[in-house]
């Protein structure tokens, strides 16, 4: 293998839309599809790979993938109709699991045969648990600023209420929050390095893939801030579907990341890698930060 050529496009050839494995050589492919006017194949690219540590972190040897549809209006469900005619004999062998993602309405995927549906509880239990290990506890009495719940929604609250933390406020209110913990990931790199550099939260953890940008990483870390990566913090739902308790392993992969003297992002890729190696020829060129 060569470097960025891991990553498989395939222009599907009944709908404007394609779909991109990240590792070919993994025993089956998993991520979801997105649909918008425009769909960038780099993002698609980005957000495939940023499931494949997700799953090497769980140690499964499953690749990320990540499908997108172009178009807008009254085409939209007509063309994400084609786009699951199109793949459906994938997932029926077993080769390919795939999710709604962002401008996809519900059902319209049915095509496919199956459709990998949210998992709040899961998502919700993971991101406490990571936020316990990272804590060395459980968030009692701990204040959390919630951007953005990452579809976790009343089960991250409740989640978080249950561990004895308390939400002191949400959406854009939640940058300037006091509070020891901030929830974010509203949109790929929503935290850059301008607002990295006048947070008032010590702990930052995405709900969301690609949620901050590599300077932003850099400049939390300057400040002493615990960043952690948004490929282990949104794995719950993997966790549970890989038969994993998401709490247990979550937390457990947490502690580790922590400990690594590159910081909990850079840890996070090191585990992760450290996977990938025992299966693939060569390690994927580009590591899933923003």
């Amino acid at each position: 293998m060569t470097e960025q050529s891991h990553a498989i496009v395939r222009r599907l050839e009944e709908v404007d839309g394609f779909l991109v494995t990240d590792l070919p050589g993994a025993d089956s492919a998993d991520g979801v599809v997105r649909c918008a006017k425009k769909v960038l194949v780099d993002s698609t690219k980005a957000l495939a790979r940023s499931r494949s540590y997700s799953w090497a972190l769980l140690e499964q040897r499953i690749s990320g993938a990540s499908g997108a549809v172009n178009a807008t209006g009254d085409s939209v469900e007509g063309s994400l109709g084609s786009f699951a005619a199109e793949l459906a004999a994938d997932v029926a062998s077993g080769a390919l699991t795939l999710a709604a993602g962002k401008g996809v309405p519900d059902g319209a995927l049915d095509g496919l045969g199956s459709v990998v549906q949210p998992d709040p509880e899961s998502l919700a239990s993971g991101i406490v648990a990571c936020i316990s290990a990272a804590l060395e506890g459980t968030p009692g009495d701990v204040k959390v600023a919630v951007e953005h719940d990452g579809g976790a929604g009343e089960q991250l609250v409740a989640q978080l209420e249950s561990a004895g933390a308390s939400v002191t406020a949400t959406g854009p209110d939640a940058w300037d929050a006091p509070a020891e913990v901030l929830l974010f990931g509203s949109k790929a790199g929503v935290l850059d390095h301008q607002r990295a550099a006048d947070l008032p939260q010590q702990l930052l953890v995405p709900t969301a893939p690609l949620a901050f940008t590599p300077r932003a990483l850099a400049v939390a870390n300057r400040a002493g801030k615990v960043i952690l990566a948004d490929f282990l913090t949104t794995a719950g739902p993997l966790a549970t579907r890989a038969g994993l308790d998401p709490a247990q392993r979550l937390g457990e992969l947490t502690r580790s990341t922590l400990a690594s003297d590159q910081g909990a992002v850079l840890g996070a890729c090191t585990l992760a890698e450290a996977y990938l190696s025992q299966w693939c020829d060569e390690l994927p060129f580009g590591r899933p930060i923003g």
